[in-house]
């Protein structure tokens, strides 16, 4: 029974190499959907920055379809390579080698079928060795082609270049910075300012007691109505960026003292205070000793715009 024996270890083979080849099908399959929903919940999150409770179930739904991922790809295929899960048996491997090879067609099977039967006389005993003996020469490892897996690895090119477009456009940290918020879903995080400050002068180094002009400029979407630099507890307002209402703010000069003049400033100091809030608890109205109707109608009558 030695070239039966030496059939059912091809046949064992062929399983091995069978799981091995759907293995590393399932490793580019989870790199490819495991990326591609990574990158869907980075976008998720880069667009409508969430706050910590959806942030919070959004980490466990990624886990929760990774794992899963993860489980259908690799884990079953490691399960049915080291035989701790039952797969398919040397009767539908036998089936898979016969529709390889046409010469082999149904003759492996019959062997089984035969080397099973209750009553092993020596004339079926001899003949189940003639037929092993027949098959022998064939490699039925060869019916499965593992080069067919890493036909999966193109898949791997479309999260590529959706990262590739990212870069391009020039936001990719931004982008990734996504990422540590919806890891870190029990912490507070605020949109960045939708611009940023340039410091346009050359050297900052200056002799002692030497005045330093400051220049400032920005860079964004957006342009701040107020810029200030706090300097030992002083706050001092670069000029430049005032906003309309400040531009709009005469200046108190002894030529030009009048009642409407100081009243129209106060105003608008006690309104920039209080973040242009006319009526509520710290309001400029409450600050006033005003009604807030009374507020509205001086700022109509003054010219008081935000």
């Amino acid at each position: 029974m030695n070239n039966y024996q030496h059939i059912l270890g091809k046949l064992e083979a062929f399983i091995r190499k069978f799981y091995t080849k759907q293995l590393i099908k399932g490793v580019f399959l989870f790199l490819s959907l495991g990326l591609l929903f990574w990158l869907f919940i980075l976008s998720f999150e880069y667009v409508l920055w969430l706050n910590q409770g959806w942030r919070l179930m959004l980490f466990f739904v990624f886990i929760g379809i990774e794992a899963f991922l993860l489980y259908r790809f690799i884990v079953v295929p490691l399960l049915y390579l080291f035989r701790v899960r039952k797969g398919i048996d040397n009767r539908a491997a036998s089936k898979l080698v016969g529709k390889h090879f046409p010469e082999v067609d149904d003759r492996l099977l019959n062997l089984l079928e035969l080397s099973e039967s209750d009553q092993k006389s020596d004339l079926l005993l001899a003949s189940i060795e003639q037929r092993a003996k027949t098959l022998g020469p064939v490699p039925f490892t060869e019916a499965v082609q593992v080069k067919e897996s890493y036909r999966y690895a193109k898949y791997l090119l479309i999260p590529a270049l959706i990262i590739g477009f990212i870069w391009i456009t020039g936001d990719l940290v931004s982008f990734f910075n996504s990422h540590n918020r919806v890891v870190h879903y029990q912490m507070a995080f605020e949109r960045p300012a939708p611009f940023s400050f340039k410091v346009l002068n050359e050297s900052l180094d200056v002799l002692d007691n030497e005045p330093l002009t400051l220049r400032v400029t920005t860079t964004g979407e957006v342009r701040p109505e107020r810029v200030s630099l706090v300097y030992n507890g002083e706050t001092l307002v670069i000029p430049g960026f005032e906003s309309v209402a400040q531009k709009e703010k005469l200046a108190i000069t002894t030529k030009n003292l009048s009642l409407d003049t100081v009243q129209r400033n106060h105003i608008i100091s006690v309104l920039e205070k209080c973040d242009w809030k006319i009526s509520g608890p710290n309001s400029a109205s409450e600050l006033l000793e005003l009604k807030p109707s009374t507020l509205r109608d001086k700022m109509s009558k003054l010219g008081i715009k935000k």
